[in-house]
């Protein structure tokens, strides 16, 4: 049997959805024995000659060919043809990691080919990591390139046996576009891609420290849109130091408003020194920028490391899948009437919700279950 993930990118690429396909690898080879292999589809070139636990087939060119040469590359069938035995793709989508606009329209012909290559030995499990414009409002002049990602989306969707997703928005959109196949849509909120530590520290044991984590696009809109709630958050919680984690930006603007604050711009980390900064700092600042709380990694790291999460831009859910506004987490607006123990328990409550549903133990049980059941 042949266990193949489809990524955009693997780490040290800054990637997410490919940190997370790499986590739970690694977690099913060692909790379940599954060993499986990687298709990557935009790997940057100083990547791919890291040497790794398992194989990974870098896309040459993104068309169906190279993509159904890929798959025969790591099945190792005879003469290049696709193995005998079972085959499992897991397929880790997120529109704008496969092609530019995110549009790739190879995907769906290459997947079907392989199907029809391998009638009767092999399932398709797609996690839908991002969909396109469910929740907000499509600007005119995006609408038909948003019209064209959700129509491949609605293709994939109704092509695979299995479908996932991270938060109960993008479920219900994706339960529509299955038809009568799309009331076992699987909800797994993201788990954390830097660890999950057993024992982490109380709030007042911590550094009067505060966390910006995450790629450019959010850590910027922290500074330029949240400014004053991440003013009077510092304020609230008397932090003296902002860790800025990521890709660099430019703090000049924000360092000049906040002074009493010292910013420390520590760019990219290993995953180890981003989970040690979040074991002793007190908060993290978060903008959500309307997107499902369950999808967010950051808000997972969080979680799972017992710091009190700030965040902005969210949205109120009434599902217990969803991290929930002033139980999980909290915005600047209510800090000033919560005490410290208040504060503790939103800590808890968050930590406790994530072990409790978006754990890696949880996302090893589902596909181990998925990859070995019986072919359609």
């Amino acid at each position: 049997m042949t266990f193949i993930h489809i990524v955009p990118a693997l780490p040290p690429d800054i990637c997410g959805v490919g940190a997370y396909a790499n986590n739970l690898a690694c977690a099913l080879l060692k909790q379940k024995g599954i060993r499986s292999d990687f298709i990557v589809i935009g790997q940057s070139r100083d990547a791919r000659d890291i040497k790794r636990d398992f194989r990974a087939v870098h896309l040459g060119r993104r068309d169906p060919e190279s993509f159904i040469q890929a798959i025969r590359k790591i099945s190792d069938g005879p003469d290049g043809a696709m193995a005998q035995g079972p085959l499992r793709l897991i397929l880790h989508y997120s529109p704008y990691g496969f092609q530019q606009f995110g549009l790739p329209f190879w995907l769906v012909p290459g997947l079907e080919s392989a199907k029809k290559i391998c009638a009767g030995k092999i399932s398709l499990i797609s996690f839908f990591h991002e969909l396109d414009s469910v929740r907000s409002e499509i600007p005119p002049a995006s609408f038909l390139l948003s019209k064209a990602r959700l129509g491949l989306c609605r293709r994939i969707a109704r092509l695979s046996d299995t479908v996932v997703t991270n938060n109960t928005v993008f479920a219900e959109a994706l339960a529509k576009m299955r038809g009568s196949a799309g009331a076992d849509i699987a909800v797994l909120p993201v788990s954390s891609n830097f660890g999950e530590p057993a024992v982490v520290g109380t709030l007042e044991k911590r550094e009067p420290s505060l966390v910006v984590l995450g790629r450019e696009y959010a850590r910027k809109m922290v500074y330029a849109d949240y400014a004053d709630e991440l003013q009077r958050t510092c304020n609230a919680l008397k932090i003296k130091r902002v860790y800025d984690i990521g890709p660099p930006v430019s703090l000049g603007t924000i360092q000049r408003r906040l002074q009493a604050i010292r910013f420390v711009s520590l760019g990219v980390l290993p995953g180890e020194d981003i989970s040690a900064l979040l074991m002793r700092s007190l908060a993290g600042f978060i903008a959500f920028n309307k997107k499902e709380p369950g999808q967010s990694t950051v808000f997972a790291a969080h979680a799972a490391h017992g710091l009190l999460c700030i965040a902005e831009g969210g949205v109120a859910h009434s599902s217990v899948l969803e991290p929930a506004m002033g139980r999980h987490y909290v915005t600047t607006a209510l800090l000033n009437g919560l005490n410290r123990e208040k504060l503790q328990a939103i800590s808890d409550a968050a930590r406790r919700w994530y072990f409790d549903h978006a754990a890696i133990d949880h996302h090893v049980e589902f596909f181990s279950k998925c990859l070995l059941k019986a072919a359609p």
